[in-house]
């Protein structure tokens, strides 16, 4: 049986996803989210008028999961 290290709380024990996304050309975006298909998803579609849908960010190029948020 898997165990929690002792300083983490049980409530902060989830599965995140760092990842990084591009639009092939020089522009990379670093993101975190809990739900990374959701996520990728929302940028595909534009979902969120910023930085991502003003450059174009639709191709995922790496993604790593972790137990802990990392910032």
């Amino acid at each position: 049986p898997s165990r929690r290290p002792a300083s983490v709380p049980q409530a902060r024990m989830h599965k995140y996803y760092a990842y990084i996304m591009t639009h092939g050309a020089h522009t990379l975006y670093v993101g975190m989210t809990n739900d990374l298909e959701r996520r990728v998803r929302e940028h595909k579609l534009k979902l969120i008028p910023r930085f991502t849908s003003k450059y174009n960010i639709t191709m995922l190029v790496w993604s790593g999961r972790g137990r802990r948020r990392l910032i």
